[in-house]
């Protein structure tokens, strides 16, 4: 937010309107990666367990 409003120029109203909408996609996002990175991290586990 703080980027849009100092560095392009843009109003307080149209910076934070931008910033609530896309918070919750950013936040989705975020969360869906650690999920998926988890299990790719137990995967290669189990993989690496397997092959000793």
């Amino acid at each position: 937010m703080l980027y849009l409003r100092f560095g392009r120029d843009e109003s307080w109203g149209g910076s934070l309107l931008i910033a609530l909408i896309s918070a919750p996609f950013v936040l989705g996002w975020w969360k869906f990666r650690d999920w998926y990175m988890g299990r790719a991290r137990a995967a290669g586990r189990n993989w690496r367990e397997s092959r000793e």
